[in-house]
């Protein structure tokens, strides 16, 4: 009985038992590990917030860019409609303004629809505004562009801006190409803007890109059905958009630089298509042969889904380590620091 109760030393210091000081000692842990598990707990909903809101701040930046886009090729296809006859330096000088505000753009382009009958009519006018080689083209097995095969119509790409750089482009007959048909087809039956899979684009090898069609017709009213619609279409005023710069653009304002982002293309169920990856790690500096998909390690990832135009663009984020260093958990190892 005696060993359990406080003793007094004669220089009168108060001794406590072993056994007493080895519980005081496990709830004074026991305690500090629970308040370090509740701190720790907190810290990481705040870091999943704030990433979270990050990540989400992206997908709304990506989002503005293309109703940039949207509005540049709206202008684009009215001011073809409302032109009795749009001239070649018309169509310039009205392109030329609109890109001085679009950096990620390759080109602006009108492509016409054209019968059988007026092929050589349409590459005889080209001709005589200067374009001695031009004509209607498409791609071959090899990829090389050679001279379009004989159907009942085509949809060249007739003017376009600037043309230093896109000589390749200008001839090049659209519904040659599946990816580009299928946009064109979904454009002309809808009546609405509609964006391509991601595209080879004639004028870059390297890059890809994709591509803004609008429809335009040659009846103002309204064309209330789908063979209407196909019986009316004059041709596609259609925005060339370089992917990796147009993400670039769009992210270089955002407040936060310190996630890895990869964005997919849904193209069908359960497949994608790497449409871009940057890398927060090697100073944002994008991979422009697309070639590492999204791999990660940690648990803190998050994914959104931005359907516009007829696709849907998956994103993935996931946090680096300069975003990871920043809201790193000292709040809690203090906790748990100073209560033992």
């Amino acid at each position: 009985m005696e060993s359990a109760k406080i003793e007094k030393e004669e220089d009168g210091v108060t001794r406590f038992p072993r056994g007493i000081l080895f519980y005081i000692l496990f709830i004074g842990i026991l305690f500090s590990t629970f308040l370090f598990l509740l701190v720790r707990e907190w810290e990481q909903q705040q870091t999943q917030i704030r990433f979270e809101a990050d990540a989400s701040s992206y997908v709304v930046a990506i989002h503005n860019e293309i109703d940039r886009h949207q509005e540049a090729v709206t202008a684009i296809a009215s001011f073809h409609r409302l032109s009795d006859e749009t001239s070649r330096a018309a169509f310039s000088a009205f392109a030329s303004a609109i890109l001085l505000e679009h950096d990620d753009t390759q080109a602006f382009e009108w492509a016409p629809r054209v019968l059988h009958a007026a092929r050589v009519e349409y590459e005889v006018r080209a001709h005589q505004a200067g374009y001695s080689g031009f004509r209607f083209t498409e791609r071959a097995i090899d990829g090389e562009l050679v001279r379009a095969l004989p159907r009942d119509e085509y949809f060249p790409v007739y003017y376009v801006e600037p043309y230093g750089g896109n000589e390749e482009a200008l001839g090049f007959d659209l519904a040659s190409d599946p990816v580009r048909r299928k946009a064109l087809e979904q454009a002309r039956d809808s009546g609405e803007i509609v964006v391509s899979r991601r595209i080879r684009l004639v004028q870059i090898g390297g890059q890809y890109g994709y591509l803004m069609f609008k429809p335009v017709y040659v009846s103002d009213a309204p064309l209330q059905t789908v063979e209407a619609r196909r019986e009316q279409l004059q041709g596609y005023a259609l925005g060339v958009f370089r992917l990796g710069d147009f993400i670039d653009e769009a992210l270089q304002d955002s407040a936060h630089e310190t996630l890895d982002v990869w964005v997919y293309d849904q193209v069908a169920s359960g497949s994608r298509e790497l449409l871009y990856h940057r890398s927060a790690e090697q100073n944002k500096e994008r991979e422009d042969e697309l070639v590492k998909p999204f791999t990660s390690t940690s648990d803190l990832t998050w994914e959104a889904v931005l359907e516009r135009h007829g696709r849907q663009w998956v994103f993935i984020f996931k946090p680096s380590s300069a975003f990871l260093n920043v809201e790193s958990l000292w709040r809690s190892r203090l906790v748990l620091s100073v209560g033992i």
